[in-house]
């Protein structure tokens, strides 16, 4: 009884630590399509085929045209003195040249945007089948209203095949 008592005690510390980690600093912003949290997923988009790290990406095509995309509020991404956004994340494109395009854009989702920036994937992957790291920056204005976002994500306008995983979004 007490070896069992012990054990139960042992795993259950084991199984709360497990969860617990360091905090990340607070400007930078990552995701494998492996790790979810906080971002919109487009499940329809969510594939096993290929993956740049971990088993998932997400896959756009002729069916669905847009990536998963992470969206947050200005407000909460920095307490002041925001000014800019890097963003990036791995792309496999099937066909080269793609009219893929990695897109950052600030808004309050309703409106047109008051800041849009499309990184054409064409200009920066040379083969096909090969993940490329994409990078792209977006200038904040200086007053936004408090419904302001930020959003990344893949877009394919011509409906092409892409996958896209590890974004890595900084806000300075």
């Amino acid at each position: 009884m007490k070896k069992a008592l012990c054990y139960l005690i042992v795993v259950s510390v084991i199984l709360t630590f497990t969860g617990c980690s360091t905090p990340q600093e607070p400007i930078v912003i990552k995701n494998s399509i492996d790790e979810t949290a906080g971002w919109e997923i487009n499940y329809y988009t969510i594939s096993e085929m290929k993956a740049h790290s971990g088993k998932f990406s997400s896959k756009i095509d002729s069916t669905y045209q847009y990536s998963v995309a992470y969206k947050e509020l200005l407000k909460n991404m920095k307490a002041e003195d925001l000014t800019k956004i890097r963003y990036s994340a791995y792309v496999l494109v099937e066909t080269v040249p793609s009219s893929v395009t990695l897109v950052g854009a600030i808004g309050d989702g309703i409106n047109k945007p008051i800041g849009w920036v499309g990184v054409d994937v064409k200009d920066k992957i040379k083969n096909p089948d090969e993940w490329t790291k994409i990078e792209g920056e977006i200038a904040v204005p200086e007053n936004y209203a408090d419904n302001i976002k930020f959003g990344c994500y893949l877009f394919s306008p011509n409906k092409e095949v892409a996958y896209v995983d590890d974004f890595e979004i900084i806000v300075e």
